[in-house]
Protein backbone atom coordinates (compact mmCIF):
# COMPACT_ATOMS: atom_id res chain seq x y z
CA UNK A 1 0.00 0.00 0.00
CA UNK A 2 1.28 3.42 -0.77
CA UNK A 3 1.81 5.93 1.82
CA UNK A 4 -1.33 8.12 2.34
CA UNK A 5 1.91 11.03 2.48
CA UNK A 6 2.47 10.39 -1.40
CA UNK A 7 -1.47 10.91 -3.21
CA UNK A 8 -3.55 13.97 -3.53
CA UNK A 9 -6.72 14.10 -1.21
CA UNK A 10 -8.95 12.47 -3.24
CA UNK A 11 -6.26 9.35 -4.14
CA UNK A 12 -6.04 9.15 0.18
CA UNK A 13 -9.63 9.48 0.72
CA UNK A 14 -10.24 6.45 -2.09
CA UNK A 15 -7.61 4.47 -0.56
CA UNK A 16 -9.27 4.53 2.83
CA UNK A 17 -12.29 3.91 1.51
CA UNK A 18 -11.38 0.91 -0.29
CA UNK A 19 -7.69 -0.77 0.30
CA UNK A 20 -7.57 -2.93 -2.35
CA UNK A 21 -8.59 -2.47 -6.40
CA UNK A 22 -10.95 -5.36 -6.20
CA UNK A 23 -12.61 -3.85 -3.83
CA UNK A 24 -12.56 -0.57 -5.09
CA UNK A 25 -13.90 -2.46 -8.67
CA UNK A 26 -16.59 -4.14 -6.40
CA UNK A 27 -18.61 -0.73 -5.78
CA UNK A 28 -17.45 1.16 -8.88
CA UNK A 29 -17.54 -0.84 -11.87
CA UNK A 30 -18.42 0.44 -15.07
CA UNK A 31 -22.37 -0.63 -14.89
CA UNK A 32 -22.24 0.89 -11.40
CA UNK A 33 -21.37 4.62 -12.84
CA UNK A 34 -24.34 5.13 -14.03
CA UNK A 35 -26.08 5.20 -10.30
CA UNK A 36 -22.62 6.73 -8.76
CA UNK A 37 -22.94 9.42 -11.23
CA UNK A 38 -26.37 9.96 -11.38
CA UNK A 39 -26.90 13.45 -11.11
CA UNK A 40 -24.05 14.29 -13.24
CA UNK A 41 -25.33 14.74 -16.73
CA UNK A 42 -23.35 17.21 -18.76
CA UNK A 43 -19.54 18.24 -19.27
CA UNK A 44 -19.84 21.15 -17.24
CA UNK A 45 -21.62 19.13 -13.87
CA UNK A 46 -18.50 16.58 -14.42
CA UNK A 47 -16.02 19.33 -14.51
CA UNK A 48 -17.66 21.52 -11.66
CA UNK A 49 -15.79 19.84 -8.82
CA UNK A 50 -12.60 17.86 -8.87
CA UNK A 51 -12.96 14.39 -9.32
CA UNK A 52 -10.98 10.82 -9.55
CA UNK A 53 -9.48 10.27 -12.57
CA UNK A 54 -9.02 7.54 -14.77
CA UNK A 55 -5.36 7.32 -13.84
CA UNK A 56 -5.84 8.03 -10.17
CA UNK A 57 -6.44 4.27 -10.71
CA UNK A 58 -3.27 3.30 -11.33
CA UNK A 59 -1.51 5.51 -8.80
CA UNK A 60 -3.34 4.35 -6.08
CA UNK A 61 -3.44 0.59 -6.85
CA UNK A 62 0.12 0.04 -8.18
CA UNK A 63 0.57 -3.71 -9.14
CA UNK A 64 3.74 -4.90 -10.50
CA UNK A 65 2.37 -6.97 -13.60
CA UNK A 66 -1.12 -4.86 -14.16
CA UNK A 67 -1.67 -1.36 -14.86
CA UNK A 68 -5.17 -1.39 -12.91
CA UNK A 69 -6.39 1.96 -14.70
CA UNK A 70 -6.19 0.28 -18.35
CA UNK A 71 -7.51 -3.01 -16.64
CA UNK A 72 -10.83 -0.79 -15.61
CA UNK A 73 -11.05 0.34 -19.45
CA UNK A 74 -10.90 -3.08 -20.54
CA UNK A 75 -14.06 -3.81 -18.24
CA UNK A 76 -15.53 -0.77 -19.19
CA UNK A 77 -15.21 -1.41 -22.50
CA UNK A 78 -16.90 -5.07 -21.83
CA UNK A 79 -19.81 -3.30 -20.65
CA UNK A 80 -20.10 -1.18 -23.92
CA UNK A 81 -20.23 -4.60 -25.67
CA UNK A 82 -22.62 -6.42 -23.20
CA UNK A 83 -25.30 -3.58 -23.78
CA UNK A 84 -24.82 -2.99 -27.38
CA UNK A 85 -26.27 -6.31 -27.85
CA UNK A 86 -24.34 -6.12 -31.38
CA UNK A 87 -23.50 -9.64 -32.46
CA UNK A 88 -19.89 -8.87 -33.62
CA UNK A 89 -18.35 -7.24 -30.36
CA UNK A 90 -15.38 -5.55 -29.98
CA UNK A 91 -12.48 -7.78 -29.50
CA UNK A 92 -9.32 -6.06 -29.23
CA UNK A 93 -10.11 -4.84 -25.66
CA UNK A 94 -6.85 -4.69 -24.27
CA UNK A 95 -4.83 -1.85 -27.48
CA UNK A 96 -8.21 0.18 -26.99
CA UNK A 97 -8.05 0.63 -23.28
CA UNK A 98 -4.17 1.20 -23.50
CA UNK A 99 -4.91 3.92 -26.08
CA UNK A 100 -7.78 5.36 -24.32
CA UNK A 101 -5.66 5.59 -20.90
CA UNK A 102 -2.77 7.08 -23.51
CA UNK A 103 -4.30 9.71 -24.61
CA UNK A 104 -7.44 10.25 -22.26
CA UNK A 105 -6.12 8.61 -18.69
CA UNK A 106 -6.51 12.53 -17.09
CA UNK A 107 -10.76 12.29 -17.61
CA UNK A 108 -12.71 12.17 -14.92
CA UNK A 109 -14.62 8.34 -13.94
CA UNK A 110 -17.54 10.98 -14.16
CA UNK A 111 -16.64 11.76 -17.70
CA UNK A 112 -16.54 7.88 -18.68
CA UNK A 113 -20.74 7.51 -17.57
CA UNK A 114 -21.25 10.52 -20.01
CA UNK A 115 -19.03 9.30 -22.97
CA UNK A 116 -21.07 5.91 -22.28
CA UNK A 117 -24.19 7.24 -22.33
CA UNK A 118 -23.58 9.74 -25.62
CA UNK A 119 -22.01 5.92 -27.39
CA UNK A 120 -25.74 4.12 -26.24
CA UNK A 121 -27.49 7.15 -27.76
CA UNK A 122 -25.17 7.06 -30.92
CA UNK A 123 -24.18 10.93 -30.49
CA UNK A 124 -20.61 9.96 -32.00
CA UNK A 125 -22.16 7.94 -34.77
CA UNK A 126 -23.66 4.35 -34.74
CA UNK A 127 -22.38 0.64 -34.53
CA UNK A 128 -22.91 -0.67 -37.90
CA UNK A 129 -22.70 -4.42 -37.34
CA UNK A 130 -20.21 -4.35 -34.83
CA UNK A 131 -18.78 -2.37 -31.86
CA UNK A 132 -16.50 -0.34 -33.47
CA UNK A 133 -12.93 0.63 -32.28
CA UNK A 134 -12.52 3.13 -34.13
CA UNK A 135 -15.98 4.73 -33.59
CA UNK A 136 -15.39 4.62 -29.54
CA UNK A 137 -11.97 6.43 -30.09
CA UNK A 138 -13.36 8.83 -31.89
CA UNK A 139 -16.27 9.63 -29.04
CA UNK A 140 -13.47 10.34 -27.21
CA UNK A 141 -11.54 12.67 -29.16
CA UNK A 142 -14.69 14.24 -29.55
CA UNK A 143 -15.70 14.57 -26.04
CA UNK A 144 -12.33 15.51 -24.84
CA UNK A 145 -12.52 18.50 -27.53
CA UNK A 146 -15.94 19.59 -26.17
CA UNK A 147 -14.53 19.29 -22.50
CA UNK A 148 -11.20 20.79 -23.28
CA UNK A 149 -13.14 24.07 -24.78
CA UNK A 150 -15.36 24.40 -22.41
CA UNK A 151 -12.55 23.88 -19.37
CA UNK A 152 -10.45 26.71 -21.56
CA UNK A 153 -13.28 29.02 -21.72
CA UNK A 154 -14.20 28.48 -17.73
CA UNK A 155 -10.77 29.39 -16.75
CA UNK A 156 -10.38 32.50 -18.75
CA UNK A 157 -13.88 33.81 -17.76
CA UNK A 158 -12.58 33.18 -14.14
CA UNK A 159 -9.55 35.04 -14.74
CA UNK A 160 -11.23 37.85 -16.47
CA UNK A 161 -13.58 38.06 -12.88
CA UNK A 162 -10.30 38.08 -10.78
CA UNK A 163 -8.41 40.92 -12.53
CA UNK A 164 -11.59 43.06 -13.18
CA UNK A 165 -12.59 42.69 -9.67
CA UNK A 166 -9.44 41.79 -7.21
CA UNK A 167 -7.10 44.46 -7.97
CA UNK A 168 -9.33 47.57 -7.51
CA UNK A 169 -10.84 45.74 -4.57
CA UNK A 170 -7.42 45.42 -3.17
CA UNK A 171 -6.32 49.16 -4.08
CA UNK A 172 -9.65 50.29 -2.70
CA UNK A 173 -8.63 48.36 1.03
CA UNK A 174 -4.98 50.15 0.85
CA UNK A 175 -6.63 53.31 0.11
CA UNK A 176 -9.16 53.33 3.20
CA UNK A 177 -6.18 51.89 5.47
CA UNK A 178 -3.81 55.08 4.60
CA UNK A 179 -6.78 57.56 4.60
CA UNK A 180 -7.81 56.08 8.42
CA UNK A 181 -3.77 55.99 9.11
CA UNK A 182 -3.64 59.62 8.25
CA UNK A 183 -6.42 60.50 10.00
CA UNK A 184 -4.86 59.14 13.03
CA UNK A 185 -1.96 61.70 12.46
CA UNK A 186 -4.09 64.73 11.72
CA UNK A 187 -5.88 63.98 15.08
CA UNK A 188 -2.50 63.25 17.36
CA UNK A 189 -1.68 66.68 15.87
CA UNK A 190 -5.06 68.53 16.74
CA UNK A 191 -5.33 67.12 20.21
CA UNK A 192 -1.63 68.30 20.74
CA UNK A 193 -2.99 71.68 19.29
CA UNK A 194 -6.26 72.52 20.92
CA UNK A 195 -6.94 69.63 23.73
CA UNK A 196 -3.51 69.74 25.44
CA UNK A 197 -5.77 69.75 28.64
CA UNK A 198 -7.78 66.86 28.59
CA UNK A 199 -6.23 63.68 30.64
CA UNK A 200 -6.65 59.81 31.33
CA UNK A 201 -10.55 59.04 29.77
CA UNK A 202 -11.48 62.13 28.78
CA UNK A 203 -8.64 62.17 26.08
CA UNK A 204 -8.66 58.78 25.14
CA UNK A 205 -12.81 59.72 24.40
CA UNK A 206 -12.01 63.04 22.44
CA UNK A 207 -9.45 61.67 20.55
CA UNK A 208 -11.26 58.63 19.33
CA UNK A 209 -14.48 60.98 18.51
CA UNK A 210 -12.00 63.15 16.51
CA UNK A 211 -10.82 60.00 14.61
CA UNK A 212 -14.01 58.73 13.68
CA UNK A 213 -15.04 62.37 12.60
CA UNK A 214 -12.19 62.76 10.47
CA UNK A 215 -12.14 59.30 8.78
CA UNK A 216 -15.81 59.34 7.95
CA UNK A 217 -14.87 62.72 6.43
CA UNK A 218 -11.90 61.78 4.31
CA UNK A 219 -14.04 58.58 3.02
CA UNK A 220 -17.01 60.75 1.64
CA UNK A 221 -14.44 63.16 0.06
CA UNK A 222 -11.86 60.53 -1.42
CA UNK A 223 -14.25 57.16 -1.96
CA UNK A 224 -15.99 58.21 -5.21
CA UNK A 225 -13.26 59.88 -6.57
CA UNK A 226 -11.24 56.73 -6.37
CA UNK A 227 -14.16 54.45 -8.32
CA UNK A 228 -14.82 56.85 -10.56
CA UNK A 229 -10.93 56.50 -11.64
CA UNK A 230 -11.11 52.86 -11.72
CA UNK A 231 -14.77 52.91 -13.73
CA UNK A 232 -16.66 51.37 -10.69
CA UNK A 233 -18.63 53.86 -9.33
CA UNK A 234 -21.20 52.55 -6.66
CA UNK A 235 -24.54 54.65 -7.03
CA UNK A 236 -26.02 53.16 -4.62
CA UNK A 237 -23.91 53.91 -1.67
Amino acid sequence: MLPLDNLNPIQQKTLSLYPTYPKFFNDYKPAQLLVTYDDVNTIEQSLSIPRMTIDDIRIIYPEENKNCSVDYLVNWLGFINRLSNINKPLTELDSVAYMIYKDHKMLYLSDLKIIFEKIMKAEYGTFYGSVDAQRILYAFVQYATERNLLDSKNRVEMQLKNETTKPVKTELQKKMEEIIRNAKTEVSKKMKELYSDLHGPEYLDKKNELINEQIKYDLENSREDFLNKHGQVNHAS
